[in-house]
């Protein structure tokens, strides 16, 4: 069980990362400035995504 909340942790926080980059790199193009914010969240999302698959390897070992 925990296995799967782990899995989707990791799928959520890479798709929201992916979709937050997207949304910054497109207000970089339209405005040519940079939102620190949707590049900080964006590396949270990272963050937590690595840490979830860093979970779910250990879990699968166990």
């Amino acid at each position: 069980m925990k296995e799967d909340y782990t899995e989707l942790a990791y799928v959520l926080s890479s798709l929201t990362a992916l979709l937050v980059f997207s949304a910054s790199f497109v207000i970089y193009l339209l405005y040519k400035e940079i939102n620190i914010y949707l590049a900080a969240l964006g590396l949270v999302m990272l963050c937590a995504g690595a840490i979830a698959k860093k979970r779910l390897d250990r879990l699968k070992e166990n």
